[in-house]
C-alpha cells in the first residue's frame, strides 16, 4: 500500500514538473515574440472568471493557433528556438508517458 502511494505521488509530482516546464516554456516565448504577447492580451483581457472557465478550451486552442503561426513565420530566423521548443515537447511527451 505505502509503495502504491508512492508511485502515485511521484506520478503527481512528475507531472507538475512538467506542467510548469510548459508554462515556463509558455511563458519565455510570450515575453520573446511581440505577435504572441499581443495575441494572448487578447485574450484574456476584460473578462470575468465564469467566462474564462467556459471559454478555456477555445482560447487554449486559439494561443496554440497563434504559437504554431508564429513559429512558422519566425522558424528560419529563430532556428535555435525553434529546435529547443521542439525538444522541450518531446521531453514532455515522454515524461507524461512513463
Amino acid at each position: 500500500m505505502a509503495q502504491g502511494a508512492r508511485r502515485l505521488r511521484r506520478a503527481f509530482g512528475d507531472t507538475l514538473i512538467s506542467v510548469i516546464a510548459l508554462g515556463a516554456l509558455l511563458g519565455t516565448f510570450i515575453l520573446v515574440n511581440d505577435q504572441v504577447r499581443d495575441q494572448v492580451s487578447l485574450r484574456f483581457s476584460g473578462r470575468t472568471a465564469s467566462m474564462e472557465f467556459h471559454d478555456a478550451g477555445r482560447r487554449a486552442g486559439d494561443i496554440a493557433g497563434v504559437v504554431m503561426q508564429a513559429l512558422r513565420d519566425r522558424g528560419l530566423e529563430h532556428g535555435p528556438i525553434l529546435i529547443f521548443a521542439l525538444a522541450a515537447v518531446v521531453l514532455v511527451i515522454f515524461m507524461l508517458r512513463t
